[in-house]
């Protein structure tokens, strides 16, 4: 909340009302703790938070733990629909593999079990040359979900 802060979005006063809360608090839709000091830590962005077998994964939280491997360049982790009832999503990645390196998925599978617990360790591990981006560098993953759409897989 702010004197700054915009009034809301052009022509849509539903997105509108949704984005703020009581008093004019703009919902950013971050996610964050606070310690025992007050000091904050981001974890992630409520849309990118997966759903799985009745917990919360954050995204990021999978992902930086990828990245500490030395086979992978970038990562990113996405939820993929798993039919109906209360499976909700399985955490799925996108890897870029490191220069030279061919680490492969159960390798990463793994690496991810010794650091996380099981609900998640990515079900898929997907190999890709490049992730998507803005211009900006934010990674696109509305298209991994669509590629995910688009080959055919729904989860399972």
């Amino acid at each position: 909340r702010s004197p700054g802060i915009f009034a809301g979005y052009l022509n849509d006063p539903a997105a509108t009302a949704a984005a703020f809360a009581e008093g004019g608090w703009f919902r950013t839709g971050d996610l964050a703790c606070a310690d025992a000091t007050g000091y904050l830590c981001f974890v992630d962005r409520k849309k990118d938070m997966i759903k799985s077998k009745g917990e919360n994964v954050a995204a990021a939280e999978v992902e930086r733990v990828l990245n500490e491997h030395p086979g992978v360049a970038e990562s990113a982790v996405i939820g993929v629909r798993v039919g109906e009832g209360l499976m909700g999503e399985r955490v799925e990645a996108f890897v870029v593999r490191a220069a030279g390196n061919e680490v492969d998925e159960a390798t990463l599978q793994a690496f991810a079990r010794d650091r996380l617990a099981d609900f998640k360790v990515p079900a898929a591990v997907h190999f890709i040359a490049a992730l998507p981006k803005t211009p900006l560098g934010k990674i696109q993953r509305a298209e991994l979900k669509r590629s995910r759409t688009v080959a055919g897989a729904s989860g399972g």
